[in-house]
């Protein structure tokens, strides 16, 4: 699936192609629990978690898009966004994303995912956007609830994270 470079007033946005798995993650350091605790994953080193192929897997696969996000002054990634299971059948797609630790707030995702999301709706068509929240992420549902996300309810004890039952909040954006 081809799809755009977006720049936003600080950040561009550019895909991220089949072998990027290990430049994108090089930012995220994945031995710190506050980076990952929220993905449902625990990796230890960046070699746990290069096994998992994240974009390499999505791209074949044809099942979502991600954007790596830079400064324009810096080509290095500074977090990834984009959509995961994108049905074109039910006109919705989930949307996911993260940051490196020291680019937290400074209003990065509230620039870039307004844009995204305006992709989603108006080049592929898409009805509604989803996200689905650990109820412990706070930072994330604000940021949501920011950009136009409407929550919709909790899905209780609904999966086994780290050895414990966590609940999910349920957030979408639908087209206006």
């Amino acid at each position: 699936m081809n799809y755009p470079f977006i720049k936003t007033q600080r950040l561009t946005l550019r895909p991220i192609v089949a072998g990027e798995t290990k430049k994108a993650l090089k930012g995220v350091p994945v031995q710190q629990n506050h980076v990952v605790r929220f993905y449902g994953v625990e990796f230890h080193t960046l070699e746990d978690a290069l096994r998992v192929d994240w974009f390499d897997a999505l791209l074949k696969e044809q099942k979502g898009i991600w954007w790596g996000i830079g400064y324009h002054s810096q080509p290095e990634m500074v977090g990834a966004c984009g959509f995961y299971n994108i049905s074109t059948q039910n006109k919705k797609t989930e949307i996911e994303f993260w940051l490196a630790p020291e680019h937290w707030h400074k209003g990065i995702m509230t620039e870039v995912l307004p844009q995204i999301m305006g992709y989603a709706f108006e080049e592929l068509g898409l009805h509604r956007i989803e996200a689905f929240v650990d109820t412990n992420n706070q930072i994330t549902k604000d940021l949501l609830l920011k950009v136009g996300f409407t929550h919709e309810g909790t899905m209780q004890d609904c999966k086994v994270q780290h050895g414990k039952f966590v609940s999910l909040a349920i957030f979408a954006a639908i087209k206006k």
